[in-house]
């Protein structure tokens, strides 16, 4: 079984759809470095449900279950 420890059911959407900038965990680390422009937008971006997503993800990547924050 496996469990994500730590997910969130909104976002923001700017920080939609980057496969292409965050591929590994290094990535992520350094997103407000790399990507400084679209961190500024999560600072007025109004959150969105991304409940669905997150489940469609879970399936894809074989998660059993998920702690939401």
């Amino acid at each position: 079984m496996i469990i994500d420890t730590h997910v969130h059911v909104y976002g923001f959407p700017s920080l939609q759809k980057l496969e292409k900038q965050i591929k590994k965990m290094e990535d992520a680390i350094a997103f407000r470095t790399r990507h400084p422009d679209l961190y500024a937008k999560t600072l007025t971006d109004d959150p969105v449900d991304i409940s669905g997503n997150l489940i469609e993800h879970m399936d894809h990547h074989k998660i059993d279950k998920a702690l939401v924050q």
